[in-house]
């Protein structure tokens, strides 16, 4: 068992069963509790359950009695989700947005970030962790610059605004 980890209820459980069985008088105690459910609260640190010392005692023999190398890990290994990889689909969309941002900057096309990121699938991860996404960070951080340039531009199309205000000014 590790310092600060949870028990695996499973494991501790199949052990201890395993240290009973040919000891004396072990067929009595788990015939009473086959499942054994306080071995696990009895590895946990201050559970707040008195137990009997004939279960404490158990503990201590099975403890004593397993050698070191032998002794199977109690350890808590979670099974739920722990986060997909991203790295693969990283480099593979970084590839994928860099051709795509070189084609519409060299016919001066002006575009959103957040439209390209979203037609490769990507937008949602990569806004709310751009850690894990190296590749296309250093992808737009290349291009940066020319998108700065064609965003900035004055010789764009005018806007609705602009138009407005043109078509009012002729009737003046």
């Amino acid at each position: 068992m590790s310092e600060d980890r949870q028990v695996n209820a499973g494991a501790a459980r199949e052990w201890i069963a395993g240290h009973l069985k040919g000891m004396a008088g072990s067929n009595g105690l788990l015939q009473v509790d086959p499942t054994l459910s306080w071995v696990d609260l009895i590895l946990r640190e201050r559970p707040g359950i008195p137990f009997p010392a004939c279960k404490h005692l158990i503990i201590q023999a099975a403890l004593a009695t397993t050698p070191r190398p032998n002794s199977p890990s109690l350890d808590h290994k979670s099974t739920g989700y722990s986060g997909k990889d991203v790295r693969e689909l990283d480099l593979s969309k970084a590839k994928e947005l860099d051709a795509q941002l070189q084609q519409r900057l060299a016919v001066e096309e002006r575009f959103s970030l957040q439209t390209e990121l979203q037609a490769l699938g990507v937008w949602h991860g990569f806004r709310h962790n751009r850690a894990k996404y190296p590749a296309i960070s250093r992808v737009i951080e290349r291009h940066r610059p020319a998108m700065l340039r064609l965003k900035n531009r004055r010789d764009r199309s005018p806007n609705v605004s602009e138009l407005q205000a043109q078509s009012v000014a002729r009737y003046i």
